[in-house]
């Protein structure tokens, strides 16, 4: 499956490239920060077909549209967001009920 996504996320680079066309100037940081971005897209799609081949997929789909929680937690902890109390509340019974689903 890794060469199906390789070669499908490559075909969609270089067809998105000639659609639009080659940059005619390139910043290197937000060529950098594509890449980057892109190579752990593909790490993560590998993981959730990896995750769907070895588990339920009833628990991988809930456990990966729970993904807002790390965002939060990211913006918390990142940017010092403000959480009030049933954001927060919010918050733990998403990560309550991943653990109640691993079970």
């Amino acid at each position: 499956t890794f060469s199906f996504i390789l070669i499908g996320a490559l075909v969609t680079c270089v067809l998105s490239l000639v659609w639009t066309g080659l940059p005619k100037t390139t910043n290197t940081s937000a060529a950098s920060a594509a890449l980057i971005a892109g190579a752990l897209i593909i790490i993560g799609e590998i993981f959730f077909v990896r995750a769907l081949t070895d588990g339920k997929a009833s628990v991988v789909v809930a456990i990966t549209s729970l993904y807002p929680i790390g965002v939060a937690l990211l913006a918390y902890i990142l940017l010092q967001e403000s959480v009030s109390l049933r954001q927060f509340f919010g918050l733990l019974l998403g990560i309550v009920s991943v653990l109640l689903m691993t079970l």
